[in-house]
């Protein structure tokens, strides 16, 4: 059994070449659909169905692999992020290649974090959730920094040495959590968490969801429509990085107090609301307002995420993963579907709608 800090230095190691690779062609997917033309309709159509089969596949995941070694579910991941990148490295894009890109892409959401918040909240204690979860949130933003400006430096050059890349990278993610990744894990001997017991620490994870989806996403999507450059889009992800540590070290250690968690997740919301009327009034300036929305995006995660690790300790992890995303995707679908109706210039304005659901709510 190895000790937390043991763990954590391993599963950020982990997390890093995992973001990389991930980070390489992921927020490029949409924009690589459109390119081969597809419509706005069919890269929602493609969004909505691989978040169906991310909801089946936790479900099912979560219940056959009862009692089986938790490493199962990251090689699924990789194995099906690889398949999903030869994929769109090596075939025209038609009605097969559809389904499979919208298959590979859930599973890979599915197994993952079903992997990634078992260990997590196996590994963690409550007094240093905030912590951990910030400096998992640092490497993320450190294989950003990287991820997606080399990423639209070599779309427009070759796809086949992106996604090679990124292919290497996604097999190296596996090594450092080859010996922490063990049946041990999944605390199958637990109670399945009651979901009444978590009503408001969920709903806040849906609105954080929500922000995730319709800051980043769909603004991506939003931006290539608007002519932005491939390399303005990759920025999307990559200005935030600096901001994400900033906010992360600045309030990690606190944020298992409650009442600082509380503040820091109101004033981070009112930020999202200021911010989005802002961007979307002025959409060309990209750089700024995503720091901005990042650096407010960041302290809601962090409060959000930490709130519901700590009440999901003790309990089953698969299980308790499992509700992590079905919650997240669910929210992902209906945000899909609203776009359809409303349009997307329109739903670039949701974080207004679901920031203030949050006031209300707390």
């Amino acid at each position: 059994m190895f000790s937390e800090h043991t763990a954590f230095k391993r599963l950020n190691i982990s997390v890093f070449f995992q973001f990389l690779g991930r980070q390489l062609y992921s927020i490029f997917v949409p924009i690589v659909m459109i390119q081969n033309g597809y419509s706005l309709e069919w890269v929602l159509l493609f969004l909505v169905l691989s978040s169906i089969v991310t909801i089946t596949s936790s479900y099912l995941g979560q219940k056959l692999m009862t009692g089986k070694n938790v490493l199962f579910f990251n090689l699924i991941s990789v194995t099906s992020q690889i398949m999903l990148l030869i994929l769109l490295t090596f075939s025209d894009f038609s009605k097969a290649v559809f389904i499979g890109i919208f298959l590979f892409k859930g599973f890979y959401y599915a197994f993952y974090y079903l992997w990634y918040w078992s260990v997590t909240t196996h590994y963690t204690s409550k007094d240093t959730t905030g912590t951990n979860l910030g400096n998992l949130t640092i490497t993320i933003a450190l294989a950003s920094i990287t991820g997606p400006l080399l990423g639209s430096v070599i779309l427009d050059s070759s796809q086949v040495i992106l996604n090679s890349i990124a292919g290497a990278a996604l097999i190296l993610s596996v090594i450092p959590i080859l010996r922490i990744s063990t049946p041990e894990v999944e605390n199958h001997k637990a109670q399945k968490i009651n979901w009444s017991d978590i009503k408001l620490e969920l709903a806040n994870y849906s609105i954080m969801s929500s922000f995730e989806v319709t800051i980043f996403v769909l603004w991506s999507v939003y931006a290539y429509l608007n002519d932005f450059a491939l390399a303005e889009i990759g920025m999307i992800v990559a200005s935030t990085a600096i901001a994400r540590i900033v906010i992360s070290t600045l309030i990690k250690d606190s944020l298992t107090k409650e009442k600082f968690r509380k503040i820091v997740m109101t004033l981070s919301v009112v930020g999202i609301i200021i911010t989005s009327v802002y961007r979307y009034q002025i959409p060309e300036h990209i750089l700024i307002t995503n720091i901005m929305m990042s650096l407010f995006y960041v302290g809601f995660q962090l409060g959000a995420q930490t709130e519901i690790i700590n009440s999901f300790k003790g309990s089953k992890t698969y299980y308790s993963s499992m509700i992590l995303q079905i919650n997240t995707f669910l929210i992902r679908i209906i945000i899909y579907t609203i776009v359809l109706v409303i349009g997307l210039e329109s739903a670039i304005l949701l974080p207004i709608v679901a920031g203030i659901l949050y006031l209300l709510a707390n």
